[in-house]
């Protein structure tokens, strides 16, 4: 009866890691334009985290290469694929609109998407040295 117990609840602790996994590869496919092209590749649980690399299928038909991911709590973190971004320029972006040409306003527009890209890599690169490096 015991050896059942003991059988029992290291079952129970193998089923908790495998779905701990597989609601990481869940949240990880949700994230991506083609879920199904999903491969993985050296995921490991870290505490409470799931890390590890995915490598899909980009919006322009070709493979985005492996980017490491870190999953917690149903939702899921992708490293940004272009993570050498120069830092935006942002000469003449606090100026009011009306004194910009329009060209300094495209250059506006597009610098502060970099930032944005910018930030969103310190986020992951926080992220995943909290969590999994």
């Amino acid at each position: 009866m015991r050896r059942a117990g003991i059988a029992v609840i290291g079952c129970m602790l193998l089923c908790a890691c495998g779905g701990t996994e597989e609601e990481a590869e869940q949240a990880v496919r949700r994230m991506l334009t083609d879920a199904a092209s999903a491969r993985f590749q050296n995921v490991r649980q870290a505490g409470t985290a799931t890390c590890g690399e995915v490598n899909a299928t980009a919006p322009g038909g070709g493979q985005t290469g492996y980017r490491r991911f870190v999953a917690e709590g149903g939702r899921a973190w992708i490293e940004p694929s272009d993570v050498s971004a120069p830092p935006p320029d942002r000469t003449g972006c606090a100026e009011p609109l009306s004194y910009q040409s329009v060209e300094e306003r495209f250059a506006c527009a597009a610098s502060d998407e970099l930032a944005a890209a910018a930030d969103r890599d310190a986020d992951f690169a926080e992220r995943w040295a909290r969590s999994c490096g």
